[in-house]
Parts: structure tokens; C-alpha cells; sequence
């Protein structure tokens, strides 16, 4: 129960996911394959990373880097200041939850899906705001804070446990963009693919 608790912390949605799946996993008639979409991707990094449940596969898909989003801010900010005001807008100012226009240039595409559509995203959207991650301490709790090496890399252990893992980047996503999906790629020495449509 949050009641008037206005952030989460990084660990408490870890928590919650591990448990959920620790719930349905043994049911599986195999190991799952986890896939984390974006800062979903942190979750299913941090999943694995405490090594509680047998996973067959992660795939990263337009994951948020095990560095955190702190060099693609900064690389928005010079190089691309009108697409980071526009996500500025969407997340800091919550305007993907009350703007079509904003929800639908960064997360949609000009025509697909409907308005209609849009706006039922957009009601999701404000209630997953209402609530927001502890920003102070989740870097803290980040993998490359956590099970980093001395190269910057996953260290050995953790890459000797994870599952067989595959890194998939969209060459049109604007919120996760390709040098951070190379980043995540590298940090796991995984596999990478890349998709031409936008994710």
C-alpha cells in the first residue's frame, strides 16, 4: 500500500515484479523469457541481477542503459533541444498524460494508433504518474552501480549467471536513443539487433 507516498523506490518495484513472477514461474512449463520495454528494461536488469528466479532469456527492448538516462539527457540537450523539451514536457510536466499532441510525437507515431487509442494510453499514463520513482536514490541502485567490474562492464560473476540476453534498439524510438541501447548492449556484452520501426 503507497496511501499518500508520492515516490516508489527502485527496489520496491523490483520487489513487487520478483514476487509476482516467483508466484507464476513455477507454473511455467518452462524457464520464462523476461522482456523489459524502456524503464521496464531496469526492472528486468534488476530482476535478474538478484539471481532468485530461473530465467531462460532477457531481451532488452529499447531498455533504459544499466547506466541509467542521465548521457541521453545530456546528449538531447545538445544535439537535439527541441525533441528534449518535447520530453521534458511528457514526463517532467506529466504533459503525456493531458496533451494529445505531446503523448502522440513522443511515443506514437503521426497516424497509428487512433486518438481514440491515444487517449486510452493517456488515461494510463496519469495514474502511473501519480506515484513516481525515488529519482534520488535509484541511480544509487542502477547495474552500473551494482554489479559493474573494473571495465565497466557487467563484472564476471554476474555475466556467468545471466540468462542468454538480447539487446533490440528501434532506429526511430525518441526516448531511448540508439548510443543508449549501444550502451546497454556493451555494458552486458550481448547480443544486438536493431528494428527499423519505432517500438
Amino acid at each position: 500500500q503507497l496511501g499518500d507516498a508520492k515516490t516508489v523506490q527502485l527496489a520496491e518495484h523490483v520487489d513487487d515484479l520478483t514476487a509476482f513472477l516467483e508466484s507464476v514461474v513455477p507454473a511455467a512449463p518452462g524457464p520464462p523469457v523476461l522482456i523489459g520495454h524502456s524503464f521496464g528494461g531496469m526492472y528486468a536488469q534488476k530482476v535478474c541481477e538478484q539471481q532468485r528466479l530461473n530465467i531462460g532469456a532477457l531481451v532488452l527492448l529499447c531498455s533504459v542503459s544499466p547506466r541509467g538516462s542521465t548521457s541521453t539527457v545530456l546528449r538531447y540537450l545538445f544535439q537535439k533541444p527541441k525533441l528534449a523539451w518535447e520530453i521534458v514536457r511528457a514526463f517532467v510536466f506529466k504533459e503525456a498524460a493531458t496533451d494529445l499532441d505531446v503523448s502522440r510525437r513522443v511515443f506514437f507515431s503521426d497516424t497509428t494508433p487512433s486518438d481514440a487509442k491515444v487517449r486510452e494510453y493517456m488515461r494510463h499514463f496519469a495514474a502511473d504518474s501519480a506515484v513516481g520513482l525515488d529519482t534520488r536514490t535509484a541511480p544509487q541502485q542502477f547495474p552500473a552501480k551494482t554489479g559493474a567490474g573494473a571495465d565497466g562492464r557487467a563484472n564476471r560473476a554476474w555475466r556467468d549467471a545471466l540468462p542468454p540476453t538480447l539487446v533490440v534498439g528501434a532506429r526511430r524510438d525518441l526516448v531511448v536513443d540508439g548510443a543508449a541501447v549501444e550502451e546497454t548492449a556493451d555494458f552486458y556484452e550481448s547480443e544486438l539487433l536493431w528494428v527499423t520501426g519505432v517500438v
